[in-house]
């Protein structure tokens, strides 16, 4: 088993049944947060998130907003690895997150309206920032099934 996090970014709020159906398609939800990040935050954040210069993220934030987001931990039950082309060279991803990251993201019309993790690394970096936890301490907290509530945090 394998854990990755998703966030749908405020823009994208609005399509949030969608998204948790097909995450749930592929995944087991684990949690579904709701938190709100000020302008500020979400730019420090998607510095960290995205490690990308002050620049980029603005321009991340035009196209995702800022505000209420959603934070969706999943297991992959059955995870299997690949090797995708990322702006770090060709590295072994968590498949399953890769592609429907890819096909939420394509349904979109190509915008970025989710963050997803694809990686042991990513999912570690991620939880910190965005749940400031690590991943054992989380585990920790969240041993029974999800419920179907949205926490608010």
């Amino acid at each position: 088993m394998e854990f990755q996090m998703f966030l749908i970014w405020h823009n994208a709020i609005e399509e949030y049944s969608y998204i948790i159906q097909r995450l749930s398609s592929c995944f087991l939800i684990k949690r579904v947060y709701e938190t709100t990040w000020t302008r500020e935050e979400t730019l420090n954040n998607m510095m960290q998130l995205y490690q990308c210069t002050f620049t980029q993220a603005q321009a991340k934030l035009s196209e995702c907003g800022y505000g209420t987001i959603i934070i969706i931990v999943v297991e992959d039950i059955e995870p299997i690895s690949k090797l995708y082309l990322t702006k770090y060279g060709k590295i072994f991803v968590n498949k399953h997150a890769q592609e429907i990251k890819t096909e939420i993201r394509t349904s979109f019309k190509g915008k970025n309206l989710i963050h997803g993790t694809m990686t042991d690394f990513e999912f570690e970096n991620d939880i910190k920032i965005c749940l400031n936890c690590t991943q054992d301490e989380f585990f920790k907290k969240n041993k029974t099934e999800w419920d179907g509530d949205v926490c608010k945090i």
